[in-house]
């Protein structure tokens, strides 16, 4: 997994990538509340 932080018009988005890059992508949005650890484990660990 790799963790990375971009800053898009002065906020910072922190983003995880993992698996495999020839797999097809899922985007999660969680509420800007929740960390990125929030959910149980799932369908993508």
């Amino acid at each position: 997994m790799s963790e990375q932080i971009m800053k898009i018009n002065n906020v910072d988005i922190c983003t995880e990538s993992f698996g495999n890059s020839k797999d097809p992508a899922i985007l999660l949005i969680i509420g800007k509340m929740s960390s990125l650890d929030w959910r149980d484990e799932g369908p993508c660990y």
